[in-house]
């Protein structure tokens, strides 16, 4: 794999992380006016945004030691699979005492199980690609879990997008 794919995803994560970001700045509201929904979704956004950055970088540092392919994919899909793992466990945690408090700001069912299924198909292809069963130690199996962060961050941004609206006048910008 190219190191410029690997550096573009890289560049995909940081945007998701600087809308955050922004999105912080342009909703105006004062430390106390946000809701822990809207806190949760922020921090998930921002830290699966980290988590593909991360991850998408470090293939190129084993590369810097002249590690082999097969060594570079199977440490990155271990440790990948590892921080999905912890990822789909926590943020489930936090995004059920969320919805237990604001039961408005649900995220549809059918989404909150679809992403289930993509976080259950990422770990397994992983845990594969590990093992070197089906994938036999190749970057697809990467790419493809960095890609679930990546969507899954998008997926966050666009729920923020409702902190761009005025806590008094309820307009959306």
């Amino acid at each position: 794999m190219e190191n410029g794919t690997l550096v573009g995803i890289a560049e995909v994560a940081i945007v998701f992380a600087g809308f955050a970001g922004i999105s912080v700045v342009l909703s105006r509201r004062q430390p106390g006016e946000w809701t822990y929904t809207e806190a949760v979704r922020m921090s998930c956004m921002i830290e699966s945004s980290l988590t593909v950055a991360f991850f998408a970088l470090l293939p190129i540092v084993f590369a810097s030691f002249a590690a082999s392919p097969a060594t570079t994919w199977t440490a990155c899909s271990a440790g990948l699979a590892l921080v999905t793992i912890l990822h789909m466990i926590v943020t489930g945690n936090r995004m059920r005492r969320a919805y237990a408090q604001d039961a408005e700001d649900r995220m549809p069912w059918l989404f909150r199980l679809a992403m289930l299924v993509l976080g259950l198909a990422t770990v397994a292809g992983l845990s594969l690609n590990v093992l070197g069963v089906v994938f036999h130690r190749v970057a697809g199996p990467f790419v493809g879990g960095l890609l679930f962060h990546l969507v899954f961050a998008g997926f966050m941004f666009t729920r923020s997008l409702t902190l761009l609206r005025s806590p008094t006048s309820g307009d959306r910008c």
